[in-house]
């Protein structure tokens, strides 16, 4: 999720009986529908009755009443949430600038890589599966693709190894 839209989930996006968070990203126009996994699930559990309004985090407070403290609002916890990858790595002793946007490519590559179909992540991530390849996806595993490959249809190479 964008730092944008972390903020503004509301209780009726958060579909339990589908396991997914259903919501329309403030970035792209587009619906995006991440599975509920259980540990997101305990996160919001953990913050249920304390936002305001229908609000899932407690991010605005009752002083937020208009759309200008609103958005003062919204501006200052994306600069703070946008800061976490990088105190993250830090205290890990990561020698490396992270970003949300390098933390989404990871997670959705990561995904990928472990088989996760792109259509899947595409739906999940609020986006298409052209600008899923185009902008996020590494392939990390170019070589364990290029065995499997040459033992499902062979190749010069292997047959000449092997007699």
């Amino acid at each position: 999720m964008a730092n944008v839209d972390v903020i503004n989930p509301t209780w009726d996006m958060i579909n339990e009986k589908e396991g997914a968070i259903v919501y329309g990203r403030t970035k792209f126009p587009k619906l995006a529908k991440p599975l509920l996994i259980d540990r997101f699930a305990e996160i919001i559990d953990k913050y249920r009755g304390t936002g305001i309004d229908d609000y899932v985090f407690p991010v605005y407070t009752r002083k937020h009443q208009t759309d200008k403290q609103k958005i003062g609002r919204r501006s200052g916890f994306s600069s703070q949430v946008s800061e976490t990858p990088d105190k993250v790595c830090t205290v890990w002793g990561i020698d490396e600038e992270m970003t949300r946007y390098t933390a989404r490519g990871t997670f959705i590559s990561s995904e990928l890589n472990a088989g996760t179909i792109i259509f899947h992540m595409a739906e999940m991530a609020g986006n298409s599966a052209r600008t899923i390849e185009k902008h996020y996806y590494k392939n990390t595993k170019q070589e364990k693709l290029r065995l499997r490959m040459n033992a499902r249809y062979g190749g010069r190479r292997q047959q000449a190894t092997v007699q």
